[in-house]
């Protein structure tokens, strides 16, 4: 039997459920957080460490298949789960499409998601789930109003201490590095950090 999700009891304020939290979501929890939604991630090895930035209710997708992760998602936050915030966006993946769809489908809901789906993929999504593809491009091309708003607020949020980055880890090497980084992350041996690169360190550079 999978485990109850993490976390506090469900409140009455709206409802959000990321589709899981690798490292670039932990940001997307604390918006969420600061927004007065009941947040309900979907992580595996980082559970506690997203519990840590601000997710009311966890599940632990390593003990589901696709079908009975839909099942908990549709559980979680009083069965009202409406928004989704898939950062997968890969087929292949429990935290991604197929799920998702099937637990929204009740009640209907929107999806933002962050790589491109196929035609056939999106054809599967029920009518009445909204799918919304977010570009950091669209930045330039379409919200520029929002992204000026919204990168002026987040340099004092960070200051104000209501957003707080990853832990960073500085792979040695410079550019040089990069392989070694890339073997890190295949072995699964990344999990809750960004690796970074010193470009003055890689070999040939002049400082």
């Amino acid at each position: 039997m999978p485990p109850p999700p993490l976390g506090s009891t469900p409140s009455s304020s709206p409802k959000f459920a990321p589709s899981s939290c690798p490292s670039q979501t932990c940001t997307h929890l604390k918006r969420q957080q600061l927004a007065n939604l009941h947040v309900v991630g979907i992580a595996g090895a980082g559970c506690e460490h997203a519990l840590s930035y601000g997710a009311d209710e966890i599940i632990d997708y390593r003990y589901h298949s696709p079908d009975s992760l839909a099942a908990a998602i549709m559980l979680s936050g009083r069965g009202r789960i409406r928004h989704v915030f898939d950062c997968i966006s890969e087929g292949g993946t429990l935290g991604s499409l197929e799920p998702i769809s099937t637990a929204l489908k009740a009640r209907g809901g929107k999806v933002t998601y962050v790589l491109t789906y196929s035609p056939a993929e999106l054809a599967k999504v029920p009518k009445n789930v909204e799918m919304i593809r977010t570009l950091v491009g669209t930045a330039h091309n379409g919200d520029e109003e929002f992204a000026r708003e919204w990168f002026a607020r987040l340099g004092i949020w960070m200051e104000e201490g209501k957003f707080r980055g990853q832990k960073v880890t500085v792979v040695s090497g410079g550019l040089g590095g990069v392989e070694e980084g890339l073997r890190r992350l295949k072995e699964g041996k990344v999990s809750c950090e960004k690796l970074v690169y010193s470009i003055a360190e890689t070999e040939g550079i002049a400082a």
